[in-house]
């Protein structure tokens, strides 16, 4: 038996209850752990606890755990100690394994101290290894595989823990070499979605473009562009957060799509594009105006012409940045194109030498042709870039209409085409993009 190899695993099943949902806002009022070694339980540990706060009527309701009956519980910090011992080299197991471990982490966090082990979560293991069921919620899922699990046990730790227990020795009998492959895929540096299903991952493409993540319902939860799409979406699941938007984000992925582009410019368009249309729940913060910062030109009294950069909206100034930085960065820029002058102490003196040397008008055209060549062309235009595969060329293409395009052809043939509404954040995407990587535009053939 998997259980019982010479590389024998050990394991802490456990359970809480908590005054909430999010760990970040909510205290633990009680804990069990259930340690197996192997498949076999060697030890057991529950204890209420004291949140130093209101226990909510409807966790009270929900649990049976009273303000009364946790009034002279030990606190969290007293049993600290307790919960690192018993789980110290040991895997965490939970049914929804991200929940319970965001909490047990944001306690020790509070206390100064970080907590961290391996995980592995048995609604993931239950549904590999016992599929098709209708829910995986712990008390759906006891009824049907025959594990009893009393309604007065139901939302207690010690009760919850011993069916998780019970559950995971039966996973492990069930299918001990599929289960061995599971769990090492399972815990290969990614700690999957309860709900999201590794071979969607695998098939992801290490190349650019935009991925579109939903929840179990198909309700589209967030559209996310990358350089290398497997590589990003690696990223979300490698999150382990206490926020609640967070958690809630990560545990409710179920299911993929993509498209790829090609190219990192063609990728930041759709996905500007596609939130613009779709408005995903978890894409708020991209929602927002992406370059908030304007670059400026004025003259002095004197008139020399100068830069500023300020928070504006205003299509006279059409060069805008994500950052005062970013802004400012690109003032040094210009005059670096228009002068070879790089920010450093004698900059100012340097400025007023080369005016001098220039003479004030040819001066200020030397910045006005710079600042001009990083502005957004209104009339058409096009860029190439690569494709999606080596016979394949992407163009991006402006016309005077405001048309923007995304045309993908091989051999001079139309495969396919993406329609998107101009913006003044797809025009910003596309100027600061061709700022940063010095990317010449084309006129658009006639």
């Amino acid at each position: 038996m998997f259980g019982m190899s010479k590389n024998l695993k050990k394991y802490s099943i456990i359970d809480i209850e908590t005054t909430g949902g999010s760990a970040r806002a909510n205290k633990v009022i009680e804990i069990a752990i259930v340690n197996i070694d192997g498949d076999k339980i060697v030890d057991t540990y529950s204890t209420l606890i004291y949140p130093e706060r209101r226990i909510p009527p409807q966790i009270s309701y929900l649990t049976g755990i009273t303000e009364d009956m946790v009034a002279g519980a030990p606190k969290f910090y007293e049993v600290a100690k307790k919960i690192v011992q018993m789980t110290e080299d040991r895997i965490f197991v939970a049914h929804n394994v991200h929940f319970d471990y965001s909490f047990i982490q944001h306690e020790f966090r509070e206390l100064g101290f970080t907590y961290k082990r391996e995980l592995l979560c048995t609604v993931r293991l239950s549904r590999k290894i016992i599929p098709g069921l209708a829910s995986y919620s712990l008390g759906k899922l006891c009824k049907d595989v025959g594990i009893d699990l009393p309604e007065k046990d139901r939302h207690r730790a010690m009760g919850d823990a011993k069916a998780t227990a019970e559950l995971f020795q039966m996973i492990q009998k069930k299918k001990s070499e599929e289960f061995s492959t599971i769990f090492n895929n399972l815990n290969a540096k990614i700690n999957y979605p309860p709900f999201f299903e590794e071979n969607d991952y695998e098939e992801l493409p290490n190349s650019p473009g935009v991925y579109y993540l939903w929840d179990k319902r198909g309700k589209l939860l967030y559209i996310g562009k990358a350089k290398d799409i497997k590589k990003r979406v690696r990223q979300h699941f490698m999150v382990k957060s206490s926020r609640t938007k967070e958690y809630e984000f990560k545990n409710g992925m179920a299911n993929i799509s993509f498209q790829e582009t090609g190219n990192e410019l063609a990728a930041l368009l759709l996905e500007a594009s596609e939130i613009k249309s779709r408005s995903p729940m978890f894409n708020k913060a991209l929602r927002r105006k992406y370059f908030p910062w304007s670059v400026i030109p004025y003259e002095t009294t004197d008139g020399v012409l100068e830069f500023r950069v300020a928070k504006i909206k205003d299509p006279d100034y059409p060069i805008r940045c994500g950052s005062r930085r970013s802004a400012e960065a690109t003032i040094s820029r210009i005059y670096q194109k228009a002068f070879g002058l790089e920010s450093e102490l004698n900059f100012e003196n340097n400025l007023r030498l080369m005016q001098s040397t220039l003479g004030v008008d040819n001066y200020n055209a030397q910045l006005r042709k710079r600042y001009d060549a990083l502005t957004y062309s209104t009339e058409s235009f096009q860029i190439k870039l690569a494709g999606r595969s080596k016979k394949e060329q992407c163009f991006i293409k402006r016309f005077e209409s405001g048309d923007l395009h995304l045309v993908y052809t091989k051999e001079g043939e139309v495969v396919e085409r993406f329609e998107l509404e101009e913006t003044p954040d797809l025009v910003q995407i596309t100027l600061h993009y061709l700022r940063k990587k010095e990317i010449k535009v084309t006129p658009l053939a006639a």
